[in-house]
């Protein structure tokens, strides 16, 4: 269990995704399908192509912008989706724009440009798709040399001691210039851990050091832990079962905290042309498995079983007084979801069922270290997303988390995704709830804490969504205590941009 044998494992699945061909160039039903379906449903622009960098160098603003909300608000997605007259066929592969709105006393600008991969840079030059992990094999591929040959870096964006990081699933984390969000090239902690995976979910406590997980799906997960100064302390390979998919995972003021969800990787499938995340097959057995390890020795484990489920995000993770550990997840029935709803979006199949929301619930585990036993329990009844808390609470106890959401009444209403926000007390179950409405798709918000404040939840809640009626993208900004009177601020963009997934605000 070395980098070596992990990066050539690696390689080999990054390679078996682009051995065959399974779609011709001139006759792409993904492409042409797409555009067929943005004609009956406007809110798929929220999925559109971009072609090129934007920028806005004064947005217009609409009500009143907090004097003390200043900084600079990252944000990363996929965006680029189209090549050569071919599309990708899942929402996961498309490449990272990073997008930095900046609050200043001028007002708010706004630039968004690619991470120029090794990946961008290759498919540029060739002019076509030439790489696919999760939506199938693509016609004639480019080389694969390892992991980073496949990293869109298009997941999440970090800062830690003046420098800027681009992040993705199985791959090198990206640095960028902080100003420019110039491209400067794959980030290696040290030496021996270059080309690891190094996920899109670092946790960073209160005191700066910041943790985070990479890989999982051959049995091997990195764990790093870097200092406030960017430098690693610690870093290992630890030992796991294979698991399809092990995107998040939370930390204590003495654990790390790992989910292993209830589903198989079916490598022929993968073989076959599937691509990933068809590949990821739901396991209607097994439980759903968590791990977790003394920060201080992390050879130092203990296992729990929770009941069958997938997952892809955490709220926040405490220990109690007592010696339990508590933390709050977004649950799913099962791996589907990462295939049905999302390669129809990307197809602009109308005729499916785009409700992404309609199987998550909000729950709470308990994790009891004296008797080894799990349990959990639903937190509340909307259907949510996108957790995110105040970060001065990571890793202690917290009461509140902000989620993308929407009422299960209003299902039948969404055509996309979650068209509302909420903040929902984990102990109580009782929520503050704002709607955007049915022209809405709504990306995940974010907790920015008022300056000079320790009350958690003190703040606003900032985040962004995508106008399918004007095509175009808006900026909101809350009080984060009062979500139901809705926006005190709107930023408006002169153009849309596709959601995107995660990001954090710099004061």
């Amino acid at each position: 269990m070395n980098r070596r044998n992990f990066l050539s494992s690696s390689i080999a699945l990054s390679a078996a995704s682009t051995l065959l061909p399974a779609w011709a160039q001139e006759l792409d039903p993904y492409y042409t399908g797409f555009r067929e379906g943005l004609k009956k449903q406007p809110a798929l622009g929220a999925f559109a192509n971009v072609s090129a960098d934007v920028a806005c160098a004064s947005a217009r603003i609409e009500g009143k912008m907090p004097a003390a909300l200043r900084g600079v608000l990252y944000r990363n997605g996929p965006a680029q989706f189209e090549r050569g007259g071919v599309r990708h066929h899942h929402w996961f592969e498309g490449d990272g724009m990073v997008q930095a709105y900046r609050f200043t006393d001028e007002g708010v600008n706004h630039t968004g440009k690619f991470v120029r991969t090794k990946k961008f840079k290759a498919e540029e030059k060739a002019g076509r798709l030439g790489y696919s992990v999760f939506g199938g094999k693509v016609k004639d591929p480019l080389p694969v040399t390892g992991p980073d040959s496949m990293n869109a870096a298009n997941t999440n964006v970090f800062a830690i001691n003046n420098a800027v990081y681009a992040l993705w699933e199985g791959g090198s984390a990206y640095e960028l210039d902080p100003a420019t969000l110039n491209t400067k090239g794959p980030k290696a902690w040290a030496p021996e851990w270059a080309g690891m995976p190094f996920s899109a979910h670092p946790k960073v406590s209160p005191d700066g050091h910041v943790w985070n997980i990479g890989g999982g799906w051959n049995g091997d997960v990195a764990v790093y832990h870097i200092n406030p100064q960017g430098q690693l302390v610690k870093a290992k390979l630890v030992k796991t079962p294979p698991t399809a998919m092990l995107h998040d995972f939370l930390i204590t003021e003495n654990y790390v905290v790992m989910v292993l969800s209830s589903a198989k990787f079916d490598s022929k499938a993968m073989a076959n042309g599937e691509g990933m995340a068809a590949a990821m097959r739901p396991d209607t057995v097994r439980p759903m498995k968590v791990i977790t390890l003394s920060k201080n020795n992390l050879d130092e484990r203990k296992e729990y079983d929770l009941p069958n489920g997938f997952v892809f995000h955490f709220g926040n993770a405490y220990e109690t007084r007592t010696g339990q550990i508590m933390f709050d997840y977004v649950r799913f029935d099962s791996a589907s979801i990462m295939s049905d709803n999302m390669t129809a979006m990307m197809k602009g199949d109308t005729s499916k069922d785009f409700r992404i929301a309609s199987r998550s619930q909000a729950m709470m585990v308990t994790l009891d270290p004296k008797t080894g036993k799990a349990s959990q329990a639903a937190i509340f009844n909307r259907m949510v997303e996108m957790p995110r808390i105040d970060p001065r609470f990571v890793g202690s106890r917290h009461q509140y988390v902000f989620h993308t959401s929407a009422k299960e009444t209003e299902l039948s209403e969404r055509a996309l995704g979650f068209a509302g926000i909420s903040r929902v007390d984990v102990h109580t179950g009782r929520t503050d709830a704002y709607d955007y409405g049915t022209d809405y798709v709504v990306e995940e918000h974010i907790l920015v804490p008022k300056p000079r404040t320790t009350r958690e939840g003190d703040g606003w809640l900032v985040g962004a969504a995508y106008n399918s009626k004007t095509q175009l993208t808006e900026l909101a900004v809350f009080e984060a205590t009062a979500l139901a009177a809705g926006p005190i601020a709107k930023v408006f963009l002169p153009y849309g941009l596709p959601i995107g997934f995660h990001g954090n605000f710099y004061a």
